[in-house]
């Protein structure tokens, strides 16, 4: 994620991350063991891979959260990948360890560079935080993170990794 943002900030190009959380995760693992919440996750998984390109990356984001970064990926287009992600999670169920299955939700938080943040940090908090509207207006929903306000200097973040270009000459 750290080099897709230094590359996004540096071309000017968009990058959008989502975050996705299972619904009621902890009550399944309760409920069921922990090898069934394994198996909600590999669904859940198996369901990304479904509506992703190739050049997008997924992994797992703490317990029961996965993350997507959506490369060349403005606001619009990542909402759309969030909505198809929403609806084949509806259409799918997870296997269930003693044979049969079971219904799964999941929550979604999504966030663009540079729309809603400015740099690696922003984007996670952003993304989080609209994760965290979906949880609260009930879960099995998605939110997007609002267009964030310009830099007070008008400028994007400078890439940490890149030295700063010299204003004079070497003598």
């Amino acid at each position: 994620l750290e080099l897709e943002v230094a590359r996004a900030l540096r071309f000017g190009h968009k990058l959008s991350l989502i975050i996705i959380d299972v619904d009621d995760f902890k009550e399944i693992n309760d409920s069921h063991g922990h090898l069934q919440g394994d198996l909600v996750l590999e669904t859940v998984a198996g369901a990304v891979q479904h509506v992703t390109r190739s050049i997008d990356e997924a992994a797992r984001y703490g317990g029961d959260e996965l993350a997507l970064v959506l490369v060349e990926t403005g606001r619009e287009g990542a909402t759309r990948v969030g909505e198809r992600l929403s609806e084949r999670m509806r259409e799918t169920e997870a296997p269930m360890r003693d044979g049969g299955t079971m219904s799964i939700t999941i929550s979604i938080g999504v966030a663009t560079l540079p729309d809603s943040a400015h740099d690696l940090e922003s984007l996670v908090d952003a993304a989080d935080h609209a994760l965290l509207r979906a949880k609260r207006a009930g879960k099995n929903q998605l939110r997007t993170a609002p267009v964030a306000k310009p830099r007070p200097d008008g400028h994007r973040p400078r890439n940490p990794r890149r030295p700063r270009r010299r204003t004079t000459r070497p003598r």
